[in-house]
């Protein structure tokens, strides 16, 4: 069987709605500004790059997004 767990998480740039932590079972971890440096490090990608960003799936296929989203997450 292939589980997926997933999160979706909306409204990050509003200050009242920001996630604090995001912490997976092995105790890794990413923060609120981890998230906020993921989607700025992300659309300088983009853009810099003309990659468009249609859904996970674009994420997922993009080696580079992918290098940005694993290295971001901090150690337990």
């Amino acid at each position: 069987m292939n589980e997926v767990d997933k999160v979706t998480i909306r409204n990050q740039s509003n200050p009242n709605n920001d996630i604090e932590k995001v912490q997976l079972s092995n105790g890794d971890y990413l923060t609120s500004s981890d998230i906020n440096l993921i989607i700025q490090e992300m659309t300088t990608f983009s853009s810099d790059n003309g990659v468009a960003l249609s859904n996970m799936e674009d994420v997922r296929a993009n080696q580079n997004f992918m290098t940005i989203i694993v290295n971001s997450w901090q150690p337990a």
